[in-house]
């Protein structure tokens, strides 16, 4: 069974808390679903809160390959994104 978490169930939420709260929130359900996660919209995931959920899903001994950012697009994980967007900012400096 598959989980998906719309980034928009959490847009209500993110005004109110803060990108290292809802990064916690979002890992705890994760590691309590015990199950692949499927987060659509990408796009709407910042690279600071990408950073976030990362270190928060480490922090709790989550498997980074239960998290498929996108369904429709090939199968990543937020780790990989991020090691992607960070070597992309060393190529430019």
């Amino acid at each position: 069974m598959t989980v998906t978490y719309k980034i928009q169930q959490f847009t209500k939420t993110s005004k109110q808390l803060s990108t290292r709260v809802l990064a916690d929130t979002i890992a705890d359900k994760i590691k309590s679903d015990q199950d692949s996660v499927d987060f659509t919209d990408v796009e709407m995931i910042s690279s600071a809160f990408a950073d976030e959920l990362v270190f928060k899903l480490k922090e709790k001994d989550v498997n980074f390959h239960k998290v498929v950012l996108n369904p429709n697009q090939d199968v990543r994980t937020i780790f990989q994104i991020v090691n992607k967007r960070r070597s992309k900012l060393l190529k430019v400096n």
